[in-house]
């Protein structure tokens, strides 16, 4: 009988411990900041990857809270962008990726489950990097002037690979051909890597894609990129011009950008458009960033929106003038 009561009290003793132990974790979960979510729609290891999960590092010194980077993937980045419109207007919630939604999805869909202006609240561009062309055996072309000589004498080869349908490379190349005259032939790959080995093994003759993606292969000597796409040469390639240079009428960079959810107020995104533009010219950042191809390119909230806009224009003269219009 004895030992019964015992057993009954370390029964009860466990109980109260335990209801101790749920009750202070469930206090310290309240009390515990809410985390800073920054969401992206492309895959671990990219050029996005790369600057969020940066700033998310400088982010948790600067706020002294949880920052989590999060990959909601698929749909061209509109899974996270729609994650992003439903979310609350309090600085915890953000979006990181290129302007592709905002200034291609509305010229080539003819609906969108959003509003690129409406939905949305832009807060900072943080960096750009380049679109190159690069080409292999096919063609054995080490400058743009012999790849164009070569595609001009082979029309019937006159091909690119890009990561895909309805992508900036994907246009760009459209571009390219009117500009030499030549009809081009666009096939679209499911991301760049497949692309990268067919022009390195010489089943397709040139490709266009982001220069940070391509810049090993070409410094192994296994492909040869001859032409960027910005308004300057590459700081990782001086020696190669851009399209402009070469006569062909196409210029476009690729934006990474931050946004938040519609109807953000204007305090709110002040304060992190400070925090941002601090963070990405930080010393550290601006040397681990030129590493990967980006350059520092940040901007107010106001000029962000109009890159938008005039991305949107200048896209969409050259998405209609190629008549693609993407499935749903």
């Amino acid at each position: 009988m004895k030992e019964k009561k015992i057993m009954n009290r370390r029964h009860h003793l466990i109980q109260w411990v335990a209801g101790v132990a749920a009750l202070s974790a469930n206090r310290a979960m309240s009390d515990a900041p809410t985390p800073l979510r920054l969401l992206q729609g492309f895959p671990p290891g990219g050029s996005v990857d790369v600057v969020a999960r940066m700033l998310a590092d400088s982010f948790r010194m600067t706020l002294a809270k949880p920052v989590l980077v999060e990959h909601k993937l698929g749909a061209g980045q509109r899974i996270a962008l729609n994650d992003l419109r439903r979310s609350a207007a309090d600085g915890n919630t953000l979006f990181f990726g290129t302007l592709s939604p905002f200034t291609i999805y509305p010229n080539i869909y003819k609906t969108l489950d959003y509003d690129p202006v409406k939905h949305f609240t832009p807060i900072a561009r943080l960096a750009t990097f380049d679109g190159c062309i690069a080409t292999g055996p096919a063609t054995g072309a080490v400058n743009i002037d012999q790849l164009i000589a070569w595609l001009k004498a082979n029309p019937n080869k006159a091909s690119y690979g890009t990561p895909g349908n309805g992508t900036q490379p994907h246009f760009a190349g459209f571009a390219f051909g009117q500009g030499i005259g030549v009809e081009m032939i666009h096939i679209p790959y499911r991301g760049g890597d497949t692309a990268m080995s067919n022009v390195v093994g010489g089943q397709i003759p040139m490709m266009i894609n982001a220069l940070p993606t391509m810049i090993e292969l070409h410094n192994a000597g296994k492909m040869r990129i001859v032409a960027v796409t910005g308004s300057k040469r590459s700081a990782l390639l001086p020696q190669v011009p851009t399209l402009i240079e070469t006569g062909i009428p196409f210029q476009a960079e690729n934006s990474i950008a931050v946004y938040g959810p519609p109807l953000m107020p204007e305090s709110l995104v002040k304060s992190l458009n400070e925090m941002v533009v601090t963070a990405m010219h930080s010393a550290e950042i601006k040397m681990r960033l030129m590493q990967y191809g980006l350059n520092i390119a940040t901007s107010s909230p106001a000029d962000l929106a109009q890159i938008q806009q005039s991305e949107l224009n200048y896209l969409g003269r050259i998405i209609k003038a190629s008549g693609y219009v993407a499935t749903p």
